[in-house]
């Protein structure tokens, strides 16, 4: 039989709590002895940095148990799954409603069919109040059994079964509403990985003309439940945010979001981090550090949830350093996010991590430690994945300013090509992209300083002349190149001419 990590990793994913919980869980009851088995393996494979299994056979050689050892796991691996069920009852709602229509079933088989419709009533009082249209649907079977029963007159019975089959109804068409929402989320996040965080052409933005066309984009009546009206929001913004249009419009939209409550904490990260990447791009940057703050704070529980909330805070805080030139500070984070980046690699999205490392080698940029920033811009562009591709746009360049630094000119010749038949395939070479490479293939071949500097200037001036339009000006945005050029022709710090500047586009 094959050998799998998946105890081991279940093991890793629970918080301090839940293991205290299992713990004290599968100490009680008649079968204490056999538990406490259980409770051996669970330290012993809990102690392991990664899965050993040779290893765990090795320390219970002696008991009758490890003889056993898949199903021994099996039933662990059940085991846990059943306390954390137990352990997240009381505070899941879903839980709490299909409990109550369980019990509500229950008390019916035994013809307490009062004791049943009081428990179904709440119920259904739980599924409404929380928006659950999927447990209505699963409720129906048993309010019509339990109105057959129950109903002391005619006119009781007709009542209770035509609001049943409405209330069903209803339902269904909550739910027929929220599907064909979630299908066009997935379509617009399927190209937001792909094409990355702004649309370079319009070819690019007429991908996702069909999504924002559709019959239910057009008004936010039409969206049913609080579920489907947020991804209808979510559309609309992303899509204006990453076509370079209604940034204040979006400052406003998440500033009054970010103050309702949100049904869990994987939510309200989500707005908190949506929210601080708008201030960033918007220059207010003191609103970027409260959010960021208020998202620290926050109690997660879930290994997703401090998984999540571990990305959106680090590629924000990352991203707020950069900007406005703490290169140091970013950089002094690198070690720590890495280490969350191998605790959470199975929840963080590769797209996720592909940002992460892209904001490690502009910190180390920023520091002047070319090599290390090289190593991360590798990892980018040996990823396999093809993902974030506005990302390997950015990387790309700053890997020529990085060649450049360091005198590398051979590299310079050969990553110019090599680039522009790269940016060949994404249908458009921005002016201001065109205009970096024509000065990379140029400034290789010089060797007189004044007339490098005579090409500095004329850089300079050409993007600035070009950098206005949002989608010519994101390029920037990432790199800071033209505080760089700056730097060059004023023979000044790169780090102190961005920060007197990090308002440029503000």
């Amino acid at each position: 039989m094959k050998t799998t990590d998946d105890l081991f990793v279940l093991i890793k994913s629970l918080t301090k709590t839940e293991k205290r919980y299992f713990k004290i869980y599968t100490s009680k009851g008649k079968d204490s002895s056999t538990k406490h088995n259980y409770l051996k393996l669970f330290d012993a494979i809990e102690k392991q940095k990664t899965y050993n299994e040779e290893e765990v056979i090795a320390t219970f050689s002696d008991s009758k148990f490890i003889k056993h050892l898949p199903s021994e796991k099996n039933y662990l691996y059940n085991l846990i799954l059943k306390t954390l069920h137990l352990y997240h009852s009381a505070s899941d709602d879903n839980i709490k409603a299909a409990e109550l229509l369980h019990y509500s079933e229950i008390l019916y088989s035994r013809g307490l069919f009062n004791q049943s419709e009081k428990l179904i009533d709440k119920y259904k009082k739980v599924a409404l109040t929380h928006e659950m249209p999927v447990q209505l649907i699963k409720s129906t079977r048993h309010r019509i059994a339990l109105s057959l029963q129950s109903s002391k007159n005619s006119k009781k019975l007709e009542r209770e079964l035509i609001q049943t089959i409405h209330d069903s109804k209803l339902a269904l068409e909550k739910i027929q509403n929220l599907q064909e929402y979630r299908e066009l989320y997935v379509q617009f996040l399927l190209l937001i990985r792909k094409e990355g965080e702004y649309i370079r052409n319009d070819s690019g933005q007429s991908k996702f003309t069909p999504i924002l066309n559709h019959r239910l984009m057009s008004d936010e009546s039409l969206a049913l439940t609080n579920d489907a009206k947020a991804i209808f929001h979510y559309i609309s913004n992303t899509y204006q945010y990453i076509i370079g249009e209604g940034l204040e419009s979006n400052y406003n939209y998440y500033s009054e979001l970010t103050q309702k409550e949100a049904f869990d904490l994987s939510e309200e990260t989500r707005r908190l981090s949506n929210f601080c990447e708008i201030c960033i791009k918007m220059g207010k940057y003191s609103d970027a550090m409260i959010l960021l703050e208020k998202m620290k704070s926050l109690p997660a529980k879930s290994f997703l949830e401090k998984g999540k909330q571990f990305y959106r805070y680090y590629d924000n805080l990352l991203s707020l350093y950069n900007q406005t030139g703490e290169f140091e500070k970013a950089e002094q984070l690198v070690t720590t996010v890495k280490t969350g980046i191998k605790q959470y690699e199975t929840v963080i999205h590769k797209s996720k991590i592909i940002s992460l490392y892209f904001h490690f080698a502009y910190s180390y940029f920023g520091v002047k430690d070319y090599k290390n920033a090289l190593q991360q811009i590798h990892y980018i562009v040996n990823d396999p994945s093809d993902l974030r591709r506005d990302i390997l746009c950015h990387t790309r360049m700053l890997q020529l300013m990085i060649y450049l630094e360091t005198n590398d000119m051979l590299s310079i010749e050969h990553l110019v090509k090599s680039s522009r038949y790269f940016f060949s395939t994404r249908e458009k070479l921005y002016k201001y992209e065109e205009a970096l490479f024509s000065f990379f293939k140029r400034i290789y071949l010089i060797t007189d300083e004044k007339e490098k500097a005579k090409l500095y200037t004329r850089l300079h001036l050409e993007l600035t002349a070009i950098s206005r339009p949002f989608t010519e000006k994101e390029i920037n945005f990432y790199t800071h190149q033209i505080n760089w050029i700056e730097s060059k022709i004023s023979n000044s710090c790169f780090v102190e001419t961005l920060k007197s500047n990090h308002n440029l586009f503000a």
